[in-house]
């Protein structure tokens, strides 16, 4: 398969750090024409924009990727060869990434759509504002429809590293909103890492601002900024400096080493084969346990560096 003339990849920028750095990754990987940056407010507008893209370059795929991910060398080869094993009625599938917020490998921050499908799609975007996760919404309205999602067991690369501390008390703020229970699990965990990377004291800081905020926030940016400014303050935290890209591949392929493969125990659907052998109660306590071995492993290789 001819990699340059199936993929366009659109990449959403909300200003992350990482913007530049998540382009030249792509950028080894396909020609310059194949690559498009977008920022654009609220999220339903960039997803409209990233569907318009896809359907106007006549490519076969379309591949979102969000600016806080920095994909691995090859990911386009492996995607590519992943891609002749979907079936036709599959509208889109996911790959997996290792990340920072929740330690451990999860689906986020990169989506792969068949073109032909995306005019269907764009019809079903929700209203700005509607919904809390917009892109989901309208994945699951094309499954109602018979078009599938799959997912790939593969880690295209990592999510949410290298992020400004304003962006990163924002997800974090955010996240404690969609997922609560899952933060709680890892509040212990940031606790440790925080005393060795001030990035996890921001996190914290915006978890405990989110679990206790009587607002319901929206995925626009702005919502955030006034209160991502007050939280540095009360830290005595000064906001990075501009990212250095000179050395982005050493960085994530020493990351990627150190986080490891990912296994089947990571999987969401884990959760659900516990519950099923050790009944509800117990399996979601093997579970959370499990997620707690993982999360110490990589804490201690992190002190151990």
């Amino acid at each position: 398969m001819n990699t340059d003339e199936e993929f366009i990849v659109i990449i959403r920028s909300a200003g992350e750090r990482t913007t530049e750095a998540c382009k030249l990754l792509v950028r080894n990987e396909l020609p310059a024409d194949n690559i498009q940056v977008i920022n654009l407010v609220p999220f339903e507008e960039a997803l409209r924009e990233s569907y318009r893209l896809g359907i106007e370059s006549k490519k076969k795929w379309l591949i979102t990727i969000d600016a806080d991910v920095l994909p691995r060398p090859g990911f386009i080869k492996t995607i590519s060869q992943k891609s002749d094993e979907i079936s036709g009625n599959v509208f889109s599938f996911k790959a997996m990434v290792f990340d920072k917020f929740f330690i451990k490998h999860r689906l986020a921050g990169f989506r792969v759509y068949r073109t032909k499908l995306l005019s269907k799609a764009l019809r079903l975007i929700p209203e700005n504002g509607i919904q809390i996760r917009p892109e989901e919404f309208t994945v699951n309205l094309m499954e109602k429809k018979g078009y599938k999602t799959k997912v790939l067991e593969y880690v295209v690369g990592l999510h949410d590293f290298q992020q400004s501390y304003k962006d990163l008390y924002r997800k974090a703020f955010f996240h404690a909103v969609k997922h609560p229970k899952e933060i709680g699990e890892n509040i212990a965990a940031w606790k440790e890492l925080a005393k060795a990377d001030d990035d996890y004291r921001v996190m914290l800081k915006g978890a405990v601002d989110g679990l206790l905020s009587k607002e319901s926030p929206t995925a626009d940016i702005r919502f955030f900024e006034n209160l991502a400014e007050k939280a540095l303050y009360t830290l005595s935290i000064s906001e990075k400096q501009e990212a250095n890209y000179t050395d982005i591949e050493h960085f994530l392929e020493e990351q990627m080493a150190e986080v490891g493969t990912f296994t089947k125990g990571h999987s969401w659907k884990s959760a659900k084969k516990r519950m099923r052998r050790y009944g509800k109660i117990k399996g979601i306590t093997h579970h959370a346990a499990f997620l707690m071995e993982m999360s110490g492993k990589l804490i201690k290789k992190r002190i151990e560096r």
